[in-house]
């Protein structure tokens, strides 16, 4: 995602490009960054997100995580009968899932950023890192 793409070592040793930004849109950021710690199982952004309106574009790697925990941490069966508080805990992620995409997003197509984002060079993790280099040397 982006915090990966950001957060990755090939972008983030860039200090005198990270200069270069805006001082509010930095402010900005570093809330962001507040908002997505994964600390306490992203307890901030849990708490956030349930004050939300719709529309939402939930956290996918998170809910992969919480269906993951339910499955391997809790068996399927109790006492030869089906585990159905497990079932619910599915069923309530898969719940939250659905809920988010009731209301679609209104977004203006901007061209010049269709553009530009259909035109970005995909690159392996040695290239970044080699175009890093170039740009901002030890």
């Amino acid at each position: 995602g982006i915090m990966a793409g950001i957060n990755f070592s090939a972008t983030s040793r860039l200090k005198h490009t990270y200069s270069l930004i805006d001082e509010a849109l930095m402010e900005k950021w570093k809330k962001i960054e507040i908002l997505m710690d994964p600390l306490r199982s992203f307890k901030n952004y849990r708490t956030e997100k349930n004050k939300m309106i719709l529309p939402q574009i939930p956290y996918l790697g998170l809910i992969l995580q919480d269906l993951t925990f339910i499955e391997d941490g809790n068996p399927d069966e109790i006492r030869g009968l089906i585990n159905f508080q497990k079932r619910e805990q599915v069923y309530n992620i898969i719940d939250e899932i659905q809920i988010s995409q009731q209301e679609p997003f209104k977004f203006p197509v901007i061209p010049s950023m269709v553009t530009l984002l259909s035109e970005v060079p995909i690159m392996d993790e040695t290239t970044l890192y080699d175009t890093s280099l170039y740009l901002e040397p030890r």
